[in-house]
């Protein structure tokens, strides 16, 4: 498991993350980051035993190698501190889902319910089980497939 947890870590001296998380979860914090220069957030999980150490990582291999314009994309893991990972992924244009359901109209609220569809299907097709949606989550909505849906 060292190996593999070398082969995706980024050191977290490459990493601006903000002091306070913009969203909080089951499974932890979620912070805006910048990574060479690129907007990312960083979802900060508590990995207090090795298993849980070991379950974040398992996580990163499935969810790593995923590529659709609807699931967002995992770049690695860092270690924020002794007992806390972090999750590297890409920044969602316009950030949690949660805050637009109430301010867009119908048709907009459809395609992007058809957009999460279509990113979960991928994510099932390739045999990897979200274990959890929810609307305070923002991994499956990327704002690029439905701007580019729209035009």
């Amino acid at each position: 498991m060292e190996s593999i947890t070398r082969a995706l870590e980024i050191p977290v001296t490459e990493i601006e993350m903000d002091e306070e998380p913009f969203a909080r979860g089951g499974f932890g914090k979620v912070y805006r980051a910048k990574w060479h220069e690129s907007p990312i957030v960083v979802k900060v999980i508590k990995a207090e035993t090795e298993r849980d150490r070991d379950d974040i990582i398992i996580e990163a291999v499935l969810t790593i190698r995923l590529s659709h314009p609807n699931v967002i994309k995992l770049f690695g893991i860092t270690r924020v501190s002794a007992k806390r990972l972090g999750i590297v992924m890409e920044k969602a244009e316009h950030e949690s889902l949660d805050k637009w359901i109430g301010q867009i109209d119908r048709d907009k609220q459809t395609k992007i319910a058809l957009g999460i569809i279509d990113g979960l299907m991928y994510v099932h097709s390739q045999k990897v089980i979200q274990r959890y949606q929810a609307e305070e989550h923002p991994h499956v909505w990327n704002r690029r497939r439905h701007d580019s849906q729209n035009r």
